[in-house]
C-alpha cells in the first residue's frame, strides 16, 4: 500500500506486519518513519489483537447465556427439584387459603 494522507494507523500496522517487523516498539517506530503516524507501542498491541481476532477462518467464541429451551428449575434445600408447575401450585394455595394458612400446613406436612 502506498503512503497517502487517508492512511489510518490500523492499515500501517498491517503494513508493518506485511513487512515482517516485530514487536510493538519496532512496529510503532517503522509506522513513524515510514508513514509520519504517531502511534504508541500499547495503540500497537490493541491493533494487532484486534487484527487477529478479525482473522477470517477463525470460529467466534460462545455467546454467553443460557442455551435455548432449556427451562430454569428451583432447587429445593434438600437437593430435589422444585418444577415452575410446583411453584404455581403453592401461589395459587396462598391465593386461596392465605400466607398464614399455608405455612401451618408445610410445618404440618414437613
Amino acid at each position: 500500500m502506498a503512503k497517502t494522507a487517508s492512511m489510518s494507523k490500523t492499515d500501517a500496522v498491517r503494513e508493518a506486519l506485511k513487512a515482517k517487523v516485530k514487536g510493538n516498539k519496532e512496529i510503532s517506530a517503522w509506522v513513524k518513519e515510514k508513514f509520519s503516524l504517531d502511534i504508541s507501542p500499547q495503540h500497537v498491541s490493541v491493533i494487532k489483537w484486534t487484527l487477529k481476532k478479525k482473522k477470517p477462518g477463525r470460529k467466534p467464541g460462545r455467546k454467553p447465556g443460557r442455551k435455548p429451551g432449556r427451562k430454569p428449575k428451583a432447587v429445593a434445600s434438600n437437593g430435589d427439584s422444585v418444577s415452575i408447575s410446583d411453584l404455581e401450585a403453592v401461589r395459587a394455595l396462598t391465593g386461596r387459603l392465605g400466607a398464614e394458612n399455608v405455612k401451618r400446613l408445610v410445618e404440618i406436612v414437613g
